[in-house]
């Protein structure tokens, strides 16, 4: 599958960190098990969902270390949004992290229908403070992963 996806230049966004499904076991969703597929596949484009919560911090290695890895904010599973995402983008990882080296790699996501899409964009938009990194996760980010391009660049 991740040699197809990396053929036809198609992202994998992947489920990654907790899960409701009685069925499911965590132990595989864990975000470092993806780890293979972005070393041995570096043109494929892979996306964390959840940032890999609760597993947030190595979901960020992996993004730092793999430019093709990617994380969506859609990481919310207890809490309001706006005290999630101050919690995990302020606790789990240093919000100067993010705006410095992972403003790149982020994507946003809501993880609609659980969340309603204005709270959460509004609680990353609360904790987040340059225009420049709120641009590039709500759009740039998601652009750049899909190729697009907008008129007038090349």
């Amino acid at each position: 599958m991740f040699d197809e996806a990396s053929k036809l230049s198609i992202p994998v966004v992947i489920h990654a960190g907790m899960t409701w499904g009685a069925d499911a076991m965590m132990k595989y969703s864990h975000p470092s098990l993806l780890e293979d597929a972005a070393h041995d596949f570096p043109e494929l484009n892979l996306v964390i969902a959840h940032m890999g919560w609760p597993y947030v911090l190595e979901s960020v290695t992996l993004a730092m270390k793999y430019q093709n890895v990617y994380l969506d904010t859609s990481c919310l599973y207890a809490d309001t949004p706006k005290e999630f995402i101050e919690y995990v983008f302020t606790k789990q990882v240093p919000i100067t992290l993010i705006e410095r080296s992972l403003n790149r790699r982020i994507l946003f996501g809501s993880n609609y229908p659980r969340i309603e899409m204005h709270k959460m964009a509004k609680a990353v938009r609360n904790v987040l403070r340059e225009e420049d990194v709120i641009q590039n996760i709500f759009c740039n980010n998601a652009l750049k992963l899909l190729g697009v391009t907008m008129e007038g660049e090349s």
